[in-house]
């Protein structure tokens, strides 16, 4: 802890949003708490003028106290000063919002994408900027690579979300799937979730549990750690999770299982290198 005051101290914020307080690099901090203490810094260094965005729907965000800073809370599930709805989501898992009766269409996936469109609105509305502007600039925004860009790759649609992973991420990741609505299959490849420290087998568990519960057709893993991610997910009755000793042998395994109308999800932590997946399944080659 101390680093984001030591990076606040170089700028005083006058705003301040935190999107979400998770096990995230725990192994760093050893508790959530400590997660908590550490991302709270920024609200403490904003400026005593500044503005502090509340994201309501993070229970642990929502307990900042309240220390005299203005605060704009925004929240799709609670009474907030800022608030959107969702109208609708796509067949890749896209999400139509519904801001103060104006329709946005995200281009980014997923419900983690729309809790982010959210925050932005809160800051944009704040700063005055219309809406037609937000609504121009959210729809015209693509993830970059390994963020959770969409690749059509010979009818195939491949997901590359690989620059990252942690429980929520994953979590996140899992309920794009379940929202999908491939003419095919889903096929969900997943590396380690690294940085977990002493929860790491727990999550690891928590994960296989989530994806035999969800419309998941087959769970492909590589790494030590989602070991305990396969063995739950079977025990659950999900033929079709495989741990993978190599990732070599995880992609020649899914090259030849995939067909034109299924969904590719590859994510996991940094350290794994899954975009070597996606190199392959797009004939890049290795790029590691």
């Amino acid at each position: 802890m101390g680093d984001i005051s030591k990076l606040c101290g170089i700028i005083r914020p006058d705003f301040a949003l935190i999107t979400s307080i998770s096990e995230a690099h725990i192994e760093g901090f050893g508790t959530l708490k400590n997660v908590q203490k550490g991302k709270f810094e920024l609200f403490d260094n904003t400026r005593e003028d500044g503005t502090l965005f509340i994201n309501l729907d993070d229970p642990l965000i929502a307990q900042y106290p309240d220390t005299g800073k203005k605060r704009i809370t925004y929240s799709m599930k609670r009474n907030a000063a800022v608030t959107l709805q969702i109208f609708d989501i796509d067949s890749l898992g896209r999400y139509i919002l519904d801001f103060q009766g104006t329709q946005i269409h995200l281009r980014s996936l997923g419900f983690g994408a729309a809790q982010n469109a959210l925050a932005a609105c809160a800051v944009a509305q704040t700063l005055n900027v219309p809406i037609a502007q937000i609504k121009w600039k959210l729809e015209e925004f693509e993830p970059p690579a390994g963020r959770g860009n969409i690749i059509n790759q010979g009818g195939i649609t491949l997901i590359d979300d690989t620059y990252n992973a942690n429980p929520l991420s994953v979590s996140l990741a899992i309920k794009t799937m379940h929202e999908m609505k491939p003419r095919g299959k889903r096929i969900f490849v997943l590396g380690d979730m690294l940085e977990m420290g002493n929860l790491s087998r727990l999550s690891h568990e928590n994960i296989g549990a989530q994806i035999a519960s969800s419309q998941i057709d087959y769970l492909f893993c590589y790494g030590p750690e989602t070991l305990q991610t396969v063995k739950t997910a079977r025990l659950m009755d999900m033929a079709n999770a495989i741990h993978f000793d190599t990732l070599e042998s995880l992609i020649i395994t899914l090259k030849t299982l995939q067909k034109e109308g299924d969904i590719i999800y590859v994510k996991g932590s940094r350290g794994m290198a899954m975009e070597r997946v996606v190199n392959h399944l797009t004939e890049q080659g290795d790029q590691s």
